[in-house]
């Protein structure tokens, strides 16, 4: 099987514990790429704790990376749409927490752009 090389955008709780999966293994054919937080304590903490693995300070440059496959976003609800948004103009695989967004017509709108980026 070939691995499928991710993303994870937002390392705080969640983020980090799904950072931590991805990395042991836990998820056969899964591989951890790149991180990415606006905090530089998180940052650091990824640099140490994933010393392979790219982490970045903005979204958009981890979306920039050409052999990224899959993002997946752990940003706060009210981003969510924007950054998935962003991931899926630039032909990434999107995988986000939960809800979608905090506004029914955000995530109306999220969920017509993943059904046309194919």
């Amino acid at each position: 099987m070939e691995k499928v090389r991710i993303g994870i955008i937002g390392v705080g709780n969640m983020g980090s514990a799904h950072a931590a999966c991805i990395s042991r293994g836990d998820v056969p054919g899964l591989e951890l790429a790149a991180l990415c937080d606006i905090a530089e304590p998180r940052r650091q903490v990824c640099r140490e704790r994933f010393p392979e693995t790219a982490v970045f300070e903005r979204y958009e440059d981890l979306l920039e990376q050409p052999d990224l496959d899959a993002v997946l976003i752990a940003v706060p609800h009210p981003l969510h749409t924007t950054v998935a948004l962003a991931a899926l103009e630039k032909g990434k695989h999107v995988l986000l927490e939960k809800p979608v967004d905090v506004s029914v017509s955000r995530a109306k709108l999220l969920n017509e752009a993943a059904e046309k980026s194919g």
